[in-house]
């Protein structure tokens, strides 16, 4: 499945967010190498972001594993450390989304 949609957004030109989680479901990587896989399968230079949905289930500490592994996934890209807030972990992550898509439009 992605490589036939990052083949045909990138033949189209058009950017993209890769969006996980959400109301019916949760998501987390239980290592490094395998988040690493996870984005490996969709990057490409239209990919501006990546927006981890999180409504329920999810810890404290699995929601700081997915920020340290998108920082590592992106550590050649110069951007600041996210730290996680326990009041509102979809703020974080909807400023992490914002930011990186600051960067991917300068570039």
């Amino acid at each position: 499945m992605a490589a036939a949609n990052v083949s045909r957004l990138t033949g189209a030109g058009i950017n993209y967010i890769l969006s996980t989680g959400g109301a019916a479901g949760t998501f987390s990587c239980g290592s490094d190498a395998g988040f690493a896989s996870f984005i490996n399968r969709w990057a490409s230079p239209n990919l501006i972001g990546i927006d981890f949905d999180i409504e329920a289930g999810q810890s404290q500490t699995v929601i700081s594993d997915l920020i340290r592994r998108t920082q590592a996934a992106h550590a050649g890209a110069s951007r600041p450390a996210v730290q996680p807030d326990p009041g509102d972990a979809g703020q974080q992550q909807r400023s992490e989304h914002r930011a990186v898509a600051r960067r991917r439009r300068r570039r």
